[in-house]
């Protein structure tokens, strides 16, 4: 069964790994995040929502 937030799961856990420092980690979740349907708000909300260095 799909869950139906699975793409904003993808998203917080790049968030997340970019904020402890690991963009290895943040780029693979943010690529499969990238790759799922997206609307342009979502993909426009995911980039104004990524942690600041």
């Amino acid at each position: 069964m799909e869950r139906s937030d699975r793409k904003w799961i993808l998203a917080s856990l790049s968030n997340c790994y970019l904020a402890v420092g690991n963009d290895k980690e943040a780029k693979v979740y943010e690529e499969r995040f990238l790759s799922e349907e997206l609307a342009d708000w979502e993909e426009q909300t995911f980039d104004e929502g990524k942690v600041a260095d």
